[in-house]
C-alpha cells in the first residue's frame, strides 16, 4: 500500500509538472481510471490515519498513573477476569504477612540481649533523671535554708538595734541620775565638781559609744556602769549602807573621832581662859580622854550593830 501510494504521488507530481509546462488537457483527462481509484484510496488512508492519531491523542490525555486510576483499572480487570482477582488477593495477603510477621515474632518470643540492654538503658536514664532531680531539690533546699538564716539574722539584728535605740535614752537618764546622786553624796565644791564632771562626762560618753557599737554576735549585755571612787570613799559608802540612819551615826560617819575630840578640848580650854576660870591642864587632858573613850565606844557599838536593812533582808 505504501509503494502504491508513493507511485501515485509520483505520477501526480509528473502530471502537475506537465501541466505547469503548458501541456494541453486537464489532469482528469491525463489520468487513467486506475489513477483516479488510487487517489481515492490515498484520501481514505489519510482520513483513517488522522482518525487514529486523534484517538491516540484522546487516549494519552485520559491516561493517568495515579493510585486511584490504577486501582480503578485493577478493579475493572478483576471484575472482567476472576484470575486477576485471585492474584490480586494473594499479593495483598503476602504484603500483610510480610509487614505483620516481625511484630508477631517479637510479641511471641522471649526476652533477648537487646531487651535486656534496652531495660538497662531505660533504668540508667531514669536513675540519672532521679539523681538530677534530687540534686536540684537539695540545691534549692540549701538555698532556701540560707535565705531563711539570712532573714532570721537580719530580723535579730533589727530587733537588737531597736532594743539598743530604746535602751540608750534610759541608760543616759539613769547615768545622769546616778551622777547627781554621787555629787550630792560627795559634797564637793563647785570647781571640783566641774573638773570631775568633765572627766565623768567623757567616761559616760565612752560607755555609751561602747554600748551602742556592739557587734551582732556579742549578744551578752555589758556590765553595769560604776563610778570610780577612792578606797576611802568606797569604805565610807559601805559604812553608810551598813550603819542605821540615826543622828549619831551620821555625825560619826562625817567626822573622825580624834579631830572631833581635839576640837572639843581646844574649845573647852579657850572658854575656860575666856571666863578666867582656873582650869588645870591635867583636868583638860582627863576630860579629853574621857570624851575620846566615850565617842570610840559609841562608834564601835553602832558599827557592830546590824542595820535595819540587813534585818529586813
Amino acid at each position: 500500500l505504501t509503494a502504491r501510494t508513493t507511485e501515485l504521488h509520483e505520477r501526480v507530481n509528473t502530471r502537475r509538472d506537465a501541466f505547469d509546462r503548458g501541456l494541453s488537457g486537464s489532469i482528469t483527462e491525463a489520468l487513467s481510471d486506475d489513477d483516479i481509484l488510487a487517489l481515492e484510496e490515498t484520501s481514505e488512508i489519510n482520513r483513517l490515519k488522522e482518525e487514529r492519531n486523534k484517538r491516540l491523542r484522546e487516549a494519552d490525555q485520559g491516561f493517568s498513573t495515579s493510585f486511584s486510576s490504577m486501582n480503578s483499572a485493577l478493579w475493572a480487570l478483576q471484575q472482567a477476569d476472576v484470575s486477576v482477582m485471585a492474584i490480586s488477593f494473594v499479593i495483598s495477603l503476602l504484603f500483610i504477612v510480610v509487614e505483620a510477621s516481625p511484630i508477631s515474632v517479637k510479641l511471641l518470643s522471649q526476652k533477648g540481649p537487646y531487651d535486656y540492654y534496652l531495660d538497662f538503658e531505660r533504668d540508667s536514664a531514669e536513675a540519672s533523671y532521679l539523681r538530677g532531680r534530687d540534686q536540684l531539690y537539695e540545691e534549692k533546699g540549701s538555698e532556701f535554708k540560707r535565705e531563711m538564716k539570712h532573714m532570721e539574722r537580719q530580723k535579730q539584728v533589727e530587733t537588737f538595734k531597736t532594743f539598743q535605740d530604746a535602751k540608750a535614752p534610759l541608760e543616759k537618764e539613769m547615768l545622769d541620775k546616778m551622777l547627781e546622786e554621787w555629787k550630792e553624796k560627795t559634797e564637793l565644791s563647785g570647781d571640783q565638781i566641774d573638773s570631775m564632771g568633765s572627766g565623768l562626762k567623757r567616761m559616760i560618753d565612752d560607755y555609751s559609744k561602747i554600748n551602742t557599737a556592739r557587734t551582732e554576735d556579742s549578744m551578752k549585755p555589758l556590765p553595769a556602769f560604776q563610778y570610780p571612787v577612792s578606797p576611802g570613799e568606797a569604805q565610807k559608802e559601805q559604812s553608810d549602807e551598813e550603819e542605821p540612819s540615826s543622828g549619831m551615826g551620821s555625825i560619826i560617819d562625817r567626822f573622825l573621832i580624834v579631830p572631833m575630840t581635839f576640837m572639843v578640848t581646844v574649845i573647852a580650854f579657850m572658854m575656860a581662859h575666856k571666863i578666867h576660870a582656873p582650869v588645870s591642864p591635867y583636868l583638860v587632858a582627863f576630860l579629853s580622854g574621857i570624851l575620846y573613850i566615850t565617842l570610840s565606844t559609841v562608834y564601835f557599838s553602832m558599827k557592830d550593830k546590824p542595820s535595819r536593812n540587813e534585818n529586813e533582808k
